[in-house]
């Protein structure tokens, strides 16, 4: 990967951090709470999340008591998370997962395993995508890893550090040899804060945008209005 692209991720991180600090992942954060909490997030906003989780937890208060309850009392505990039978499937196979493979529901452990062992272990499981894993990785485990949904694609392709039709997917390996090393945490968080105040999906306010001199769209729509 090119110099050039990793220069400007430094300096794009930079001027984030200017702008919205540099955010800090928890302490003592629980990993199995975290990845169950990263998978009701899905196709949800946090809020809704949040009360999908605190329902779950207030009726079965342990991970065992989840996995030996049946599939419909979880939906209906998750419901307003949405996609409550998808995600009441993956909660339950992730359970099922780690009880079969190393019996005690708890995964504080890979904290302290290979990043990529964890990925590539974890993502067998319906439902644990890389994203997601990544998020667990990245928030519970303080571990140097990137993290990319749709909003996090869209606005690295904006700013031209990916190609601009490059799917989530591939964003996420290119970003690897990309993001200013150690700071993968903060810069995922700031980049999402940059797009709901600033590079919305829909009408990106790029006029007052503090990345713009380092912005790909910003200059094409730029030259597109100029000729």
């Amino acid at each position: 990967m090119s110099k050039r692209l990793r220069d400007k991720a430094v300096k794009i991180d930079l001027l984030l951090e200017e702008l919205y600090g540099v955010p800090q992942p928890g302490k003592n954060v629980n990993v199995l709470d975290e990845l169950i909490l990263t998978l009701l997030s899905h196709n949800t906003n946090d809020i809704n999340r949040d009360k999908g989780y605190a329902e779950l937890r207030k009726h079965y208060p342990t991970w065992e008591v989840v996995r030996k309850t049946p599939r419909k009392k979880i939906e209906n505990a998750i419901r307003i998370a949405g996609l409550a039978p998808a995600k009441s499937g993956y909660i339950k196979d992730t359970l099922d997962f780690i009880s079969d493979n190393w019996g005690k529901l708890d995964l504080n452990w890979i904290c302290k395993k290979d990043p990529q062992w964890v990925e590539d272990t974890f993502t067998q499981v319906k439902g644990i995508g890389v994203k997601t894993i990544n998020v667990v990785l990245s928030f519970a485990c303080n571990a140097d890893r990137f993290p990319v949904d749709t909003h996090i694609n869209r606005i690295c392709a904006r700013l031209g550090l990916v190609p601009e039709n490059s799917p989530p997917e591939k964003t996420y390996k290119l970003m690897a040899d990309i993001f200013p090393k150690g700071k993968a945490f903060s810069f995922h968080i700031n980049i999402i804060t940059h797009g709901r105040k600033t590079c919305k999906a829909r009408n990106p306010l790029c006029a007052e945008c503090n990345l713009k001199k380092h912005c790909s769209y910003y200059k094409k729509i730029k030259l597109s209005t100029s000729q």
